[in-house]
């Protein structure tokens, strides 16, 4: 989507999962950070896309509010991928910090949201891997969705190859896969949440705002 002054922004909607169910477009956007946010780009997303709450997954210390007082803001320290000491599964600090993320997701009043961190790749990419994983998109479509970001000047900043990026994200959506219980991925990240502190109700919330019956 185009937000003038924001890099890498897109709505997560519109993918069929293995139910037939669709995501909803219009209720979730990812993006780089809003810092650099324009006029033009403000009215983009308070007018035209409404968003009503900013999840900002970066530190404290590289957390601003650029969307104003009467935008909800969320800031969440988010972990990424599933290994090294900023690994999601690293310590119960990195589990917590996850859990606040995805909590967010299971408030109606919350809606519509746009998560970032700075380039829009590592932190919100991994959170989004695992909210869609939850809503039931296959691991192609996960990883397709993840890739995206290399299309966008942000995205492909840092010193990570695109292999290397590539294998990190593989890496998360294995590492649910293979050491949580399920017959599906869905059902696996469901375990993986409740695992973390998500309860049931809200793992149920979420799927009852975001999914929807295709036409």
């Amino acid at each position: 989507m185009d937000v003038d002054g924001v890099s890498n922004v897109r709505d997560i909607g519109g993918y069929i999962n293995e139910d037939g169910l669709r995501i909803r477009q219009g209720m979730v956007y990812r993006s780089a950070k809003l810092d650099g946010v324009t006029e033009m780009g403000m009215y983009t997303l308070l007018y035209v896309m409404g968003i009503n709450t900013d999840l900002d997954l970066r530190e404290a210390k590289d957390s601003s509010r650029p969307l104003g007082e009467d935008v909800g803001y969320v800031n969440v320290a988010c972990p990424w991928y599933s290994t090294g000491e900023n690994g999601i599964w690293a310590n119960e600090t990195t589990k917590s910090e996850f859990a606040k993320a995805i909590k967010v997701f299971a408030d109606e009043e919350n809606y519509p949201i746009i998560f970032h961190c700075a380039l829009g790749r590592d932190r919100t990419g991994t959170l989004a891997l695992v909210l869609e994983g939850l809503l039931g998109l296959d691991v192609n479509t996960l990883i397709m969705e993840y890739e995206l970001s290399v299309f966008s000047s942000q995205g492909t900043l840092g010193s990570s190859s695109y292999s290397g990026l590539r294998s990190n994200i593989l890496g998360t959506y294995n590492y649910i896969n293979n050491n949580y219980s399920g017959d599906r991925f869905s059902d696996r990240v469901a375990s993986f949440l409740i695992e973390i502190g998500v309860t049931q109700a809200e793992i149920d919330s979420i799927r009852a705002i975001m999914l929807e019956e295709v036409a």
